[in-house]
């Protein structure tokens, strides 16, 4: 089937709140002090699936602010003890619709509904209408829309994409096929949503029944042939199994009607997007996003004579040389008197810096250019030692976390640069809030 024929309906908060709970022991905090761990996580799952997926029709799909029907028509306590949503996500509500609509995502929300309704809605008309649909959420309720035609992709976390989930995908977490997984849940419940189920009732058990009985109703008209212990639970949750299923079940008449011509990616918007990631200091994901797009986001004209920020050894001509002939210790002393920065790291066999041998050294001269030395020759040991000795004092050397290739050169008589810098350091310094 053609990209043309693929419809991806994103569940916003979904991927909001898991964005920003995957980051609630480690925020992220720009140098203004903003919680911006809701945006950046959110546009990191984002990205994610343009790179892997590249979609041409896509649609951001968000809850609509107040009461639903879930509360207002069936059960009052419906989501009624989930904690208040956090401000630090309220705050960033506005600027994740901004970038959202930036990168040329179409936006769709409807009153009175929540994103999960909406979506399925929309899915099985899309599916009718010969689409295979995908629905981008984390939340598991989604299983019972899956079938060949509609799939779950489920973010995974850590940047290792979308788990993609099938009518086994859901079998196999839910014990039932997708037809049945309302009837699970009727009698397991969610207590994240505040929909009760039977009280002792599990998934496990739930699954079980179901797997047997087929529905609630087939569970009721059939109690005596169930053992005394879960007919009991069965008997005293009777009502709460038939009002959680009400809540479980996604409608599927949200009063939106499915034009796939309205949901076709737009193209994003550079310039503000440039401006967007410089605001909320998101180098690493402009990096990402911009790789291709050869411009340099900070207000920088880019050289044409040389590596631009977003290049790679996949898309420049590099020279990695292991000096092995005194010509190349002669070219490697020539570039580093020529350099004002040289990158400097150390191999070693054990991670103790105080019991660390000196196995090798490597040499970054200038962008995608670097020698690498064997010490463990007795004669390159020397000629490494003569090259730090002979270095200029102007010239400043940088590594990552130094301080364990400093100890090690100190333990083995290597002559120390007198000016350094740390990689490592410096990131802390730029983002201390994060995690290192």
């Amino acid at each position: 089937m053609s990209d043309e024929k693929k419809l991806f309906l994103v569940d916003a908060m979904g991927l909001i709140y898991r964005a920003y709970y995957a980051l609630i022991r480690s925020p992220r905090v720009t140098s203004k002090g903003e919680n911006v761990s809701a945006l950046f996580g959110y546009l990191n799952s984002l990205l994610e699936l343009l790179e892997k997926y590249d979609p041409q029709y896509i649609v951001i799909i968000f809850d609509s602010k107040g009461p639903t029907f879930r509360q207002t028509e069936i059960y009052e306590e419906y989501k009624a003890h989930r904690p208040e949503q956090p401000e630090d996500i309220t705050a960033m509500l506005p600027y994740i619709k901004e970038v959202t609509r930036l990168l040329g995502l179409p936006i769709l929300e409807v009153e009175g509904y929540e994103a999960d309704d909406i979506i399925a809605t929309l899915a099985p008309q899309a599916a009718e209408q010969g689409w295979r649909v995908y629905i981008v959420s984390a939340d598991k309720d989604f299983g019972q829309l899956v079938n060949d035609h509609i799939k779950l992709l489920r973010p995974r976390g850590r940047g290792e994409g979308y788990e993609e989930w099938g009518r086994e995908e859901v079998r196999a977490y839910f014990g039932v096929p997708p037809e049945q997984v309302v009837e699970v849940q009727a009698l397991a419940g969610d207590a994240t949503d505040g929909i009760p189920g039977v009280k002792g009732i599990g998934i496990k058990t739930a699954a079980k029944l179901i797997d047997e009985w087929g529905s609630i109703e087939n569970i009721y008209a059939h109690l005596d042939n169930i053992r005394e212990s879960i007919r009991k639970k069965l008997e005293s949750g009777r009502e709460a199994a038939f009002i959680s299923r009400r809540l479980a079940r996604l409608r599927r008449d949200v009063p939106v009607e499915l034009d796939a011509t309205q949901y076709r990616r737009g193209e994003p918007n550079l310039k503000a997007l440039q401006q967007f990631f410089q605001q909320f200091e998101f180098r690493t994901l402009a990096q990402r996003f911009f790789r291709r797009q050869q411009q340099d986001l900070f207000g920088q004209p880019m050289a044409s004579d040389g590596p631009s920020l977003f290049d790679s050894i996949e898309t420049q001509t590099t020279f990695y040389q292991v000096l092995t002939s005194e010509q190349d210790w002669e070219r490697l002393r020539r570039e580093i008197h020529q350099a004002d920065q040289i990158g400097f790291d150390t191999e070693t066999d054990n991670i103790n810096p105080h019991l660390a041998q000196p196995v090798g050294c490597s040499w970054a001269t200038k962008p995608f250019v670097a020698y690498y030395a064997d010490l463990r020759e007795a004669a390159d040991f020397e000629r490494s030692a003569r090259v730090l000795q002979d270095m200029d004092e102007k010239i400043e050397v940088i590594g990552h976390n130094i301080k364990y290739d400093l100890t090690v050169m100190a333990w083995h008589g290597l002559p120390l640069p007198p000016r350094i810098g740390d990689t490592l350091v410096a990131d802390f310094l730029l983002d201390p809030d994060s995690r290192h």
